[in-house]
Protein backbone atom coordinates (compact mmCIF):
# COMPACT_ATOMS: atom_id res chain seq x y z
CA UNK A 1 0.00 0.00 0.00
CA UNK A 2 2.43 2.22 0.68
CA UNK A 3 4.54 2.04 -2.22
CA UNK A 4 0.94 2.32 -4.43
CA UNK A 5 0.42 5.91 -2.49
CA UNK A 6 4.28 6.55 -3.50
CA UNK A 7 3.57 5.92 -7.11
CA UNK A 8 0.42 7.95 -7.09
CA UNK A 9 1.86 10.56 -5.42
CA UNK A 10 5.11 10.78 -7.69
CA UNK A 11 2.55 10.49 -10.71
CA UNK A 12 0.71 13.62 -9.20
CA UNK A 13 3.51 15.92 -9.17
CA UNK A 14 4.94 14.32 -12.27
CA UNK A 15 1.40 15.70 -13.96
CA UNK A 16 1.77 18.87 -12.16
CA UNK A 17 5.53 19.56 -13.59
CA UNK A 18 5.32 18.07 -17.49
CA UNK A 19 1.46 18.63 -18.35
CA UNK A 20 -0.69 20.72 -16.52
CA UNK A 21 -2.10 21.65 -19.35
CA UNK A 22 -4.64 17.75 -20.11
CA UNK A 23 -6.19 15.95 -16.73
CA UNK A 24 -4.42 13.46 -15.34
CA UNK A 25 -5.83 10.33 -16.86
CA UNK A 26 -5.08 12.14 -20.32
CA UNK A 27 -1.53 12.56 -19.30
CA UNK A 28 -1.49 8.85 -18.27
CA UNK A 29 -2.40 7.98 -21.69
CA UNK A 30 -0.14 10.32 -23.10
CA UNK A 31 3.11 9.27 -24.88
CA UNK A 32 4.68 12.08 -21.98
CA UNK A 33 3.51 9.64 -19.33
CA UNK A 34 5.73 6.71 -20.93
CA UNK A 35 9.50 8.44 -19.58
CA UNK A 36 7.67 9.10 -16.04
CA UNK A 37 6.30 5.53 -15.73
CA UNK A 38 10.24 4.48 -16.50
CA UNK A 39 11.74 6.79 -13.95
CA UNK A 40 8.69 5.96 -11.42
CA UNK A 41 9.39 2.45 -11.93
CA UNK A 42 13.33 2.83 -12.08
CA UNK A 43 13.02 4.52 -8.33
CA UNK A 44 10.26 1.61 -7.17
CA UNK A 45 12.82 -1.14 -7.53
CA UNK A 46 15.42 0.91 -6.30
CA UNK A 47 12.99 1.41 -3.00
CA UNK A 48 12.39 -2.11 -2.85
CA UNK A 49 15.89 -3.70 -3.25
CA UNK A 50 16.23 -2.60 0.03
CA UNK A 51 13.24 -3.39 1.73
CA UNK A 52 12.03 -6.62 3.24
CA UNK A 53 8.86 -8.04 1.92
CA UNK A 54 6.40 -9.32 4.33
CA UNK A 55 2.50 -10.10 5.35
CA UNK A 56 -0.56 -10.49 3.02
CA UNK A 57 1.14 -12.46 0.40
CA UNK A 58 3.40 -9.61 -0.92
CA UNK A 59 6.41 -11.45 0.27
CA UNK A 60 5.54 -14.21 -2.41
CA UNK A 61 4.31 -11.86 -5.28
CA UNK A 62 7.17 -10.89 -8.68
CA UNK A 63 7.39 -7.41 -7.24
CA UNK A 64 9.85 -7.11 -10.10
CA UNK A 65 7.54 -8.22 -12.66
CA UNK A 66 4.77 -5.57 -11.50
CA UNK A 67 7.61 -2.99 -11.76
CA UNK A 68 8.37 -3.84 -14.71
CA UNK A 69 4.85 -3.78 -16.41
CA UNK A 70 4.49 -0.15 -15.26
CA UNK A 71 7.43 0.78 -16.48
CA UNK A 72 5.89 -0.55 -20.06
CA UNK A 73 2.85 1.11 -18.70
CA UNK A 74 0.79 -1.87 -19.54
CA UNK A 75 -1.27 -1.38 -15.69
CA UNK A 76 -1.73 0.85 -12.78
CA UNK A 77 0.55 -0.24 -10.04
CA UNK A 78 -2.35 -1.06 -8.26
CA UNK A 79 -3.47 -3.73 -10.98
Amino acid sequence: MIVSELVNRYVQLKHKLVSSRVGLREFRRSRDFVPVAQEIAANVARILSHCMRVGSDFDTMNVAGLVDEYAKDASDFND
